[in-house]
This record gives C-alpha cells, sequence and structure tokens, in this order.
C-alpha cells in the first residue's frame, strides 16, 4: 500500500507474516529510502515524524546555506573525534541524524541520513549503502505531514501501532 506520491513524497507498507512487523519504504522525489528486505514494528518510524514536526525549527544551521548536499552531508556524518573540532561539530549536528528515519527498514550497517527543515520545507539527504551516491530531496512540509497523518490513521485502524 502506498501513502502520498512517490514523486513528491510517499510512504510505502508492505506486510509480512509477523502481524506486527512490516516493510516500510519512503519516496522522496522518485528515490527510494528503504529496500523490502527488513521489517520491523512501526513505531519508531511514527516517532521520528512526531519528533521532527515537534523540533523542526531546530533541524537547520545556518553554515547550511553556503554549502551544497555533498557538503551538508559530509559536515554531519563524517567525523574524527581525536580532532576537538569535531567533537563540537557532532555535539551540534548529531540531533539531525537521529531521527532521520533510522529504523531497521530504511537502514543497513552503512545507510546515513539527515534531516532538515527550513522554509516550510523538509529536507532529506541520505545514502542507502556505502559508496552509493548521496540523495537529497525537499519536500513541502504541509505535504510530509499529510502523508504520515493519513499513514498513522490507517495503521491504527487496522492495529498495526
Amino acid at each position: 500500500m502506498i501513502f502520498g506520491d512517490k514523486e513528491i513524497f510517499a510512504i510505502e507498507l508492505g506486510e509480512t507474516k509477523h502481524p506486527k512487523k512490516f516493510f516500510l519504504r519512503l519516496w522522496l522525489k522518485g528515490m527510494p529510502k528503504g529496500n523490502f528486505k527488513k521489517s520491523a514494528p512501526l513505531a519508531d518510524t511514527i516517532t521520528d515524524y512526531q519528533t521532527i514536526v515537534k523540533k523542526k525549527e531546530s533541524l537547520y544551521l545556518p553554515v547550511f546555506d553556503l554549502m551544497g548536499t555533498e557538503e551538508v552531508f559530509a559536515y554531519t556524518t563524517k567525523f574524527n573525534f581525536r580532532l576537538d573540532e569535531d567533537e563540537r561539530r557532532y555535539d551540534e549536528t548529531k540531533h539531525l541524524g537521529r531521527h532521520a528515519f533510522l529504523a531497521p527498514q530504511f537502514t543497513n550497517t552503512q545507510s546515513s541520513s539527515v534531516v532538515l527543515y527550513k522554509d516550510s520545507q523538509l529536507r532529506l539527504i541520505w545514502r542507502n549503502d556505502f559508496g552509493e551516491p548521496v540523495n537529497d530531496a525537499v519536500v513541502p512540509f504541509d505535504y510530509f505531514c499529510k502523508v504520515f497523518d493519513e499513514f498513522i490513521c490507517y495503521c491504527k485502524d487496522k492495529g498495526a501501532v
């Protein structure tokens, strides 16, 4: 089942043999995040969404204004903890990846994500696997919320959460 439009933002839900575990994939501008290979409960994804809505105003740093996608991704995901500067940068940016849809359905050992919010737009920057290109998609925040709200209502109606 798909909620939303894959070319804007969508959530794809797949059932498994286990009644409380599901396959889940996000679609952003036609690009998938997740691969339907791992299943898990939906609670972590819903919690990530609720946290993003609640803390959206903290999901951006002015330094990003002068950076491209690869630079933002590197700034928020690549650290050398032997350097004081990198430790400070990690402390400043760790919240940007903490709720960037990291449930087992979306990740493997080499994937990373960052979620940003600015000017009523949600921006997700992610790499699905080591060596793959960095993906970047901007979605109107109202549309993102509408799709997630429909998804959550469906899941509650079906007793999935």
